[in-house]
């Protein structure tokens, strides 16, 4: 039975994924106003939550998601929360030093909160529903 081993750690997906970046630029503006589309909750109920499958060690997951939760603001003041999520073998320490720069989150807009998830979102997504 084959084994998953992983990326390359220390960066080296972020490094070697402008053309991905690239696509992601050129689609982002689809889902900035997809977002607007979006029932707001009012203030009190559940957070709106975004997930990024395959989010690696983040330079294009946060990069996303930031502006994402740009879009969002300009609607809505609930709580957002992120989610990044990739297999177990991800260099999540890269990820995390992405996520959190200089000791802050990556997102300066109010009440976002991010985590990791290391393995299949759904069970996430089902439990906070």
């Amino acid at each position: 039975m084959p084994t998953t081993t992983g990326m390359k750690p220390g960066g080296f997906c972020d490094a070697h994924s402008s053309a991905q970046r690239a696509a992601l630029d050129a689609f982002l503006p689809w889902l900035e106003e997809a977002v607007t589309d979006i029932e707001r909750p009012a203030d009190g109920h559940p957070p709106i939550g975004l997930l990024d499958l395959g989010s690696s060690e983040g330079g294009n997951a946060i990069h996303a998601m930031g502006r994402l939760i740009r879009a969002l603001r300009k609607q809505t003041e609930a709580p957002i929360w992120v989610f990044l999520d990739d297999p177990p073998t991800n260099d999540f320490n890269h990820l995390f030093s992405n996520l959190f720069p200089k000791g802050d989150l990556a997102f300066a807009e109010r009440a976002v909160y991010a985590a990791a998830v290391g393995g299949s979102a759904f069970c996430v997504a089902t439990t906070v529903t």
